[in-house]
This record gives C-alpha cells, sequence and structure tokens, in this order.
C-alpha cells in the first residue's frame, strides 16, 4: 500500500494545564505526537491557546511525511473549530469529530462505549456518557467549585501552609516543601510567584504532585488528598441519584490527579463502593488522548471481542496510564473489585 493509500489520523487531548496530540495511521503505528500547555479559555489568553495549539501541531508533524488526514479526534474545553483550522493550514485535513472529555477519557481508558468517568486533572468534572443521552456534573471552575481537582488540592496545600508558617494552624512540612518545589528564596515569595503568574490555576494546580509526593509522611497531606477523595466520591454518588443510573455502569477514574495516589483513591473507593451497591470501579489502560483511537475502531465495528481488545492493549505502550503506587493498594482483598483496564 502506497503512502498516498494509507489513512492518517490525529487525536487531541487538552484541558487546563496541557495539549496532547498524536499522529497515528490505520494500523495504529504513532507516527508523531506533540505536547504544550493550557489551552482552557476560561483561564489563559487567546493569543497562549494560539501558541500552544501551534506548538503541539507543529511538534506532531515535525517528522512525518504526511499530507492529508483523514480524520481529527478532539476533545478539549477549549476552541476545536480553531485547532481545526490552524491544522487544516499545514495539511488536508477531511473530516473531525468533537468529542467529550469523559468520551474521550472512557474510550482510551476501558474501551468502552458507555460509563461514569470522575475525572480529576487541573479541573473536575464527572461525566455520564451514553451517546446522545450524556449528562455532565461540575466542572464550574475553580472559583467556587471543581473540589477535588487538582486546583482545589493545591489551594488547600497553600492555605494549610499558610497557616502553618503563622503558627495559627497543624504543623505541616508544605511551607518548606513549597518553597524548594517552586525554586523561591523564602516562604513569603508565594504571593508574588502567584499572583504575578500567567497561569495561575495551572501553577496552584502542579502543587497537587507535591501533596501526593508528601501524603507518606505528612498527616495534613493526606488530609487533603482524602478530603479531594470524598468531594470526588460525592459528585459521583450524585449523579448515579440524579440520573437514576444502574450500579452495573462502569466508574472510571481518569485525569493527572489520580495517578500514583493511593490516599484520594481509598478515600474515593471507600465512599462510592459504600453508597452505590455493586459498583465497578477501574483505573485507565491508556492516556485520555488515545480516545481517538479507540473511537476510530468502533467506527468501523460495533463490539470489541476479546481478541481485539488484546490487541489494542499492546498497540500503545508508550501512553500507559500510571496508576503508580496505588498497584501496591489494590494487592489488598478490600480493593480486589477494582480493575485496571477494560473490564
Amino acid at each position: 500500500m502506497s503512502l498516498e493509500d494509507k489513512k492518517y489520523y490525529m487525536s487531541v487531548d487538552g484541558g487546563g494545564s496541557k495539549l496532547s496530540v498524536i499522529l497515528f495511521d490505520e494500523d495504529f503505528r504513532i507516527l508523531g505526537r506533540g505536547f504544550s500547555g493550557a489551552i482552557n479559555p476560561r483561564f489563559v489568553s487567546d493569543r497562549m491557546i494560539r501558541r500552544n495549539f501551534e506548538t503541539g501541531i507543529s511538534d506532531c508533524l515535525k517528522y512525518a511525511s504526511v499530507t492529508q488526514i483523514d480524520k481529527l479526534y478532539i476533545a478539549m474545553p477549549g476552541p476545536n473549530d480553531l485547532f481545526a483550522y490552524m491544522l487544516s493550514k499545514r495539511v488536508k485535513l477531511n473530516h473531525y469529530r468533537l468529542m467529550s472529555e469523559g468520551e474521550n477519557s472512557l474510550m482510551g481508558g476501558i474501551f468502552t462505549k458507555q460509563g461514569v468517568v470522575a475525572l480529576s486533572g487541573t479541573g473536575n468534572g464527572i461525566f455520564n456518557v451514553d451517546a446522545e443521552a450524556s449528562t455532565h456534573m461540575g466542572g464550574w471552575g475553580g472559583l467556587f467549585d471543581d473540589e477535588g481537582s487538582g486546583y482545589s488540592i493545591g489551594r488547600a496545600a497553600l492555605n494549610a501552609a499558610v497557616k502553618s508558617f503563622e503558627k495559627r494552624g497543624p504543623l505541616t512540612i508544605l511551607p518548606e516543601r513549597i518553597v524548594e518545589y517552586w525554586q523561591l528564596i523564602r516562604f513569603n515569595d508565594i504571593i508574588d510567584h502567584v499572583y504575578s503568574s500567567d497561569d495561575y490555576r495551572g501553577l496552584i494546580a502542579s502543587l497537587a504532585n507535591l501533596v501526593v509526593d508528601s501524603a507518606s509522611e505528612d498527616p495534613v497531606c493526606c488530609g487533603i488528598l482524602q478530603q479531594a477523595g470524598l468531594d470526588m466520591a460525592q459528585l459521583v454518588i450524585a449523579m448515579f441519584d440524579r440520573d437514576e443510573l444502574t450500579p452495573d455502569l462502569p466508574i472510571m477514574v481518569a485525569g493527572s490527579v489520580w495517578k500514583d495516589n493511593p490516599c484520594m483513591f481509598a478515600s474515593f473507593y471507600r465512599a462510592v463502593t459504600s453508597a452505590v451497591q455493586g459498583a465497578v470501579i477501574c483505573f485507565p489502560w491508556y492516556e485520555a488522548v488515545i480516545g481517538g483511537a479507540i473511537a476510530s475502531v468502533y467506527e468501523q465495528i460495533d463490539h470489541l471481542d476479546k481478541h481485539k481488545i488484546k490487541k489494542l492493549k499492546e498497540a500503545f505502550p508508550e501512553f500507559r496510564y500510571n496508576v503508580g503506587r496505588t498497584e501496591q493498594l489494590l494487592q489488598e482483598d478490600a480493593y480486589s473489585q477494582v480493575h485496571i483496564g477494560p473490564v
């Protein structure tokens, strides 16, 4: 088959702190990948969005001899049409499909078209993915919502650090850790560092990683993550009640905050399984950007058999979702019903 006869696809996953782009062919060979920063227009400027789009597209196409893309799969809380337009200035774009963040995550995570996604990244959102009947909860932004998100964890960490620093709250290692993490000279420098940032939301959300890494030795950090898990569980439980969902519907966690985060997951799992009897909870097999690749398969066949699932699970090893230390937690009997990847 000649290069002209081959079909090429692009999948895009964007959010509050990053943009991930991959180019692949009909045999699932990765031909290019791009990575850049935040693209949510509620929190970053149009100029920054355009720059991040340009970086992601350019890096993805840099080494690929492709002049035509048969289909673009795109999921982001941003200007999808602008991305498609900018891409079409570089290559011929035949079609594109807009996917919700939940649909993209669910496809890439457990290879299914129906389920509930508990997304916690820079922001948060709960998605009931079910084609035309899909619904959503949460995700109103960090100023008055988004509990359980990376931003809310980072904000809680800053609040706890300030109170510890001024000796008006529990002692925590966070003041010293934040100074080191942000490469500041003294703790008071956080004021200028945060309020002068072009992306204060992403900056604060980045502290979620610090809280996760410190949780095993700091009760305050562990408490912050436990509360985040409860907040996410409350959203999931509320969706099951509001939308009258059946308990056998798979619930998949997704987003960067769940990675390597056993403290938050344990809290979430206990709360959800207590309220939703028989709940099936999963971790993703792949990062959300692979959702477009799985969607392309479903456009050709209605059902994935065991052979097809096995093949897909081996197709993109460099995009495996990092369960991390939580995988040790899953060895305990209490978590024996938790799945990693397709159920």
